[in-house]
């Protein structure tokens, strides 16, 4: 299940590239050099979230500046999904490699500078001489010259490798925290979080390629009961086997969801309202075999069951609309003894 797009590891050529395009853009759109500007846009010009890059290009096109509230407000929506702990880190890390990488170019262009003035005066002394012999002393100089700009270079080039290898290391930080901040922990499964970017995905090309989509809303029947007989740690256990018989359903770019305490979302992209229907009773018939047995008196849990409705996106239809017509759906399954799938209205 991909729950983000990841940023996957650049060679240290490509990251390179990346940090040239992401400072040109910060300079040229007159914004400060800081952490926050910098992780933004340095995430924007690699193109791999399609909603960054079409958010912060409206702000770049209209006549609104980008301010710090706003860049920060991107950042942990696109980047870190909320984990401000994480977002303040990386920042910071972040800033630090900037800093050390443009402190080295301003060393260098220092240095430069200097060693230009240097080589013109060698060239106006070298334009008044006339004997070889005198001329020995201003060559020296200038190979002197040249192998420091060439020192500088290597040490400058060394810098950048290493603020490269550090660049990639972080997106893979950056990465697991955004898996961590939309799967949920104790199941494995996507969180709201996680559900939420799918579906804010497909309804931003909705209108352009009017894609089927089907939603399935799943809650256990009597967990309170399961959780007053057997305790907690059992219960947690049910929902661990019922999340992995979700994922044993689905395939390809389906998606399955803890929606919260014993519900369950299953998104099914592309499908068929009759082939929804299908997995439906799949996952229904599935949990209905489990055999579980209390771990200390390994005593067999009474059956596990689960309700379930059936909604498929109607075109202009909200994203709330469908989640509440799959849950007014399930609540009719539930009313109608419960095990059961109930297609929605």
């Amino acid at each position: 299940m991909n729950c983000y797009p990841s940023l996957t590891a650049d060679t240290p050529e490509q990251s390179a590239e990346y940090f040239r395009l992401a400072s040109k853009m910060l300079v040229s759109n007159n914004l400060t050099l800081n952490a926050i500007n910098f992780c933004l846009f340095y995430a924007y010009v690699t193109g791999r979230d399609p909603q960054l890059t079409k958010r912060l290009g409206q702000i770049l096109e209209s006549d609104s500046s980008l301010t710090e509230d706003m860049a920060t407000s991107l950042l942990e929506q696109y980047i870190c999904q909320g984990n401000q702990a994480k977002l303040e880190d990386l920042s910071q890390d972040f800033l630090q490699i900037v800093v050390r990488m443009m402190n080295s170019l301003v060393r260098l262009a220092e240095k430069t500078s200097k060693s230009s003035q240097r080589m013109e005066v060698c060239a106006d002394q070298l334009s008044n001489i006339e004997q070889l012999d005198a001329a020995l002393p201003i060559i020296e100089t200038v190979i002197s010259e040249t192998r420091q700009l060439s020192n500088q270079t290597l040490n400058l080039q060394a810098d950048l490798n290493s603020a490269q290898s550090e660049i990639v290391s972080l997106k893979d930080q950056v990465t697991q925290a955004q898996q961590e901040a939309s799967i949920d922990m104790l199941t494995g499964l996507l969180n709201r979080r996680g559900m939420s970017q799918i579906l804010e995905s497909f309804f931003t090309n909705v209108e352009e390629s009017h894609p089927q989509l089907c939603l399935l809303m799943a809650d256990i029947d009597h967990f309170k009961a399961i959780n007053d007989r057997y305790g907690h740690l059992t219960g947690d256990k049910v929902l661990s086997r019922i999340a992995r018989i979700l994922v044993q359903q689905i395939k390809g770019s389906d998606s399955a969801i803890r929606y919260g305490g014993e519900e369950f979302i299953v998104l099914l992209p592309e499908t068929k309202l009759s082939n929804a229907l299908i997995v439906a009773e799949n996952i229904r018939n599935g949990i209905g075999k489990l055999v579980l047995k209390q771990s200390n008196t390994r005593e067999i849990m009474s059956k596990i069951t689960i309700s379930l409705g059936v909604a498929c996106y109607k075109r202009d239809e909200s994203i709330e609309s469908l989640i509440d017509r799959a849950d007014k759906a399930m609540y009719r399954a539930k009313g109608r003894g419960r095990n059961k799938t109930v297609l929605a209205e």
